[in-house]
């Protein structure tokens, strides 16, 4: 089975005020993780937000939230797996997808967690490892290949995209395409 605008849905794990600071690549993953929930949204991917304990760890970067605020949930969570928190889990079963892209931080921590969970529900996670990161590059290499091993798919934000767009012929071709860019 492929991946569709109908059966995908879309978490963004944990890009938090005193978390991105500190990891690899910080800039690119930020920039990048940008462009992913612009494309999710102009597609109309399903898509939330988490958030690891924000009261120690602070809101989700202000420069993303103002590209989604509103249009999707932020869901607060304490557990590593993004699905230990009830609510989370709900949500998940609540969109009923085949796939879930999965973008944030850390990679070897939550990022990792959330799709083992996932797995073990029957959902495919898709993993945009152009979004995702950890403190030490090592770690975040480590994980991706455990997820990959593991059934995940490990795949760039543009072939995400690109594979949900399935046509240069759809309406949202343009906006895709010079978001890419």
């Amino acid at each position: 089975m492929e991946m569709t605008v109908k059966n995908t849905g879309m978490m963004m794990i944990d890009m938090q005020e005193k978390l991105l600071p500190v990891m690899d690549r910080k800039e690119e993953v930020l920039a990048n993780t940008i462009k992913l929930l612009r494309g999710a949204m102009e597609l109309g991917v399903v898509s939330c937000a988490l958030r690891q304990y924000p009261k120690g760890l602070g809101d989700t970067i202000f420069s993303i939230q103002e590209n989604y605020r509103g249009l999707f949930p932020t869901l607060d969570k304490t557990t590593f797996s993004g699905l230990g928190d009830q609510e989370i889990a709900d949500w998940v079963k609540g969109v009923d997808k085949k796939y879930i892209i999965l973008c944030g931080v850390e990679t070897h921590i939550c990022v990792l967690h959330t799709a083992f969970d996932l797995i073990s529900m029957g959902v495919t996670p898709v993993i945009a490892c152009d979004c995702v990161s950890s403190r030490r590059r090592e770690d975040s290499k480590a994980a991706l290949d455990c997820l990959r091993n593991q059934g995940a798919l490990v795949l760039p934000l543009e072939s995400i995209l690109f594979g949900l767009l399935k046509d240069s012929k759809d309406p949202s071709f343009p906006y895709i395409s010079k978001l890419i860019k």
